[in-house]
C-alpha cells in the first residue's frame, strides 16, 4: 500500500501541479499559458541514442502538460507482434531561457496478460525503473543545442548492483531546405562500462528529415526520416515515422 502510494504521488502530483494552477489561471489572462496535447504515430523499428531499442513496427503515443514553464508527460510505444515487452515514461520538467531542466522514469513492463510486471517495484538492487536526469541548451541565434543526461537511480547497475550512472551527450543543428528540415546530431558517451560502450565513445551518429506530406487537398501527415550510425557497434539504421494524430 506505501508503495502504492508513492508512485501516485511522483506521478500525480506534478501533474496535479499543472492542473491547479490552470485553474487559478481560468478567471485571468494567462489561462492561456496551460497547454494540453496527445499524440500517436507509426514507427517502422526504434533505435534510441545509437541502439537497437525495437526491431518491429510500433505504435508511439504520447501525452503532454505544460504550464508556462512547467511541463510533464507519458510516453509509450507497443508493437504490433507478440512481444512481451513493451515501454511506458513518465517525465516531468522545467525550461527558462533556453535551458530544460527534465527528470524522466523510463520502464520496461511486461504486456503478457496475468503477468505482474513490479510497477511498485523501486528497490534500487532489483527495480527495472530507470530514471534519468536531463539537461538539455537550444541557443538563441544559431538553432543548435546541446544536451547532457545521466541515469541516477534504477537498472543501471554493475554485477556487484552499484550505479554506473551511465550518461550520455549530444549535440543537434537544425536547418530547413526547400521545405525539408534537416537535423545532423552527434552522441558521445564517456562512461566506463556503462550501458551506452566500455569507454569513450561515439554512439550515435546521423540525420533526421523532416516534413510534411500532402494527403489530399487540405489535410497533411509530420513524417521523418533518420539515418543513424553506431559507430561504436558498427550498427546502421533508417528509422521512418508517420504522424496519425
Amino acid at each position: 500500500m506505501r508503495k502504492t502510494i508513492c508512485i501516485a504521488a511522483i506521478v500525480l502530483l506534478p501533474l496535479s501541479g499543472l492542473w491547479a494552477q490552470a485553474d487559478s489561471s481560468s478567471t485571468s489572462a494567462n489561462q492561456s499559458d496551460f497547454s494540453a496535447d496527445f499524440s500517436a504515430e507509426l514507427r517502422n523499428r526504434r533505435m534510441w541514442r545509437g541502439f537497437v531499442s525495437s526491431r518491429v513496427p510500433e505504435l508511439i503515443t504520447s501525452i503532454d502538460l505544460s504550464y508556462k514553464g512547467l511541463f510533464a508527460g507519458a510516453w509509450s510505444a507497443y508493437s504490433f507482434t507478440s512481444r512481451p515487452m513493451q515501454e511506458v515514461d513518465v517525465w516531468i520538467g522545467y525550461s527558462i531561457a533556453g535551458v530544460t531542466f527534465t527528470l524522466i522514469d523510463y520502464w520496461y513492463p511486461s504486456d503478457t496478460s496475468g503477468w505482474r510486471s513490479d510497477l511498485f517495484n523501486f528497490n534500487p538492487k532489483t527495480t527495472i525503473h530507470q530514471a534519468e536526469a536531463i539537461l538539455q541548451y537550444d541557443f538563441r541565434r544559431i538553432p543548435l543545442s546541446l544536451t547532457g543526461a545521466v541515469m541516477i537511480f534504477g537498472d543501471d547497475r554493475d554485477t556487484d548492483g552499484n550505479n554506473l550512472y551511465s550518461s550520455y551527450f549530444e549535440a543537434a543543428y537544425q536547418f530547413d531546405c526547400k521545405g525539408v528540415g534537416i537535423r545532423p546530431f552527434i552522441g558521445v558517451s564517456p562512461t566506463r562500462n556503462g550501458m551506452y560502450c566500455e569507454s569513450f565513445n561515439v554512439v550515435n551518429l546521423g540525420t533526421t528529415f523532416s516534413k510534411q506530406l500532402p494527403i489530399g487537398r487540405n489535410y497533411s501527415m509530420p513524417a521523418t526520416c533518420s539515418l543513424v550510425i553506431n559507430p561504436y557497434q558498427e550498427t546502421i539504421g533508417v528509422i521512418f515515422t508517420l504522424g496519425i494524430i
